[in-house]
């Protein structure tokens, strides 16, 4: 295959993965559900040891499909970014490639583990170590897995924004936005960290959500834009 041929095949990846990334988080946020539990829950919260938590299946765990697709999408992004790299970028594309990698992988593992082990569980009265693992757990293992995720979801934002040749003013957009959420996401990390050690419950995931989420939305439809724009040019 030619090398323009390739560079073709590769952007129409780029622009699949930049769209499916943005519309997932899109798809994802009406399906978002009020705290349960922790420091922002305001009625019908639950505590341990977590028992009476089956009633909230399907509702609380939908919107866990669409999260756990993003960060894929961002990952198919980071591979066509890649072979898209302008002169010198590679390095961030490889960079952003692997961070995407490990968010994907931990990401993943956390919303399967609701849906395919704690869900099924409470369904046939196995609750032993239910409390470890249930998202209802301000300080258990999902919320562990959610913080490393989005933590490694940020720098995969900024490397794979920083990787494309420069197509206009949609690849500086796409720019800023990842670095300004990659500061974010880390000064909060370390802020939250600094001031509430292990009391900080699920803050910081609320923080990197929000944060790394609007910027897949951003980086994502301005990658998507910018390509096809790139595309279509002589």
């Amino acid at each position: 295959m030619a090398a323009g041929e390739v560079s073709r095949a590769a952007r129409r990846v780029g622009v699949a993965a930049a769209l499916v990334t943005a519309l997932s988080v899109v798809a994802a946020i009406p399906l978002l559900v009020p705290a349960r539990s922790g420091p922002f829950c305001l009625e019908d919260c639950v505590s341990y040891p977590y028992a009476d938590i089956a009633r909230f299946w399907p509702g609380d765990y939908l919107w866990m499909w669409p999260a756990a697709i993003a960060p894929l999408a961002l990952m198919v992004l980071g591979a066509a970014m890649i072979e898209l790299a302008g002169p010198g970028r590679r390095v961030f594309a490889i960079a952003g490639f692997g961070f995407a990698t490990a968010a994907a992988a931990t990401l993943g593992i956390a919303y399967l583990s609701q849906i395919e082990v704690v869900q099924p569980s409470l369904l046939a009265g196995e609750t032993d170590g239910i409390a470890l693992l249930t998202q209802y757990n301000d300080h258990g293992l999902f919320i562990a897995l959610e913080e490393f995720g989005y933590l490694m979801l940020a720098p995969a934002i900024a490397g794979i924004a920083m990787a494309p040749a420069p197509i206009g003013r949609a690849a500086a957009l796409a720019r800023w936005a990842g670095w300004i959420n990659l500061a974010a996401v880390l000064g909060s990390f370390v802020f939250i960290t600094v001031t509430m050690g292990v009391a900080r419950s699920y803050r910081f995931e609320v923080v990197s959500i929000v944060t790394d989420w609007l910027a897949l939305v951003v980086v994502g439809g301005a990658l998507a834009w910018g390509l096809s724009r790139s595309r279509s040019r002589p």
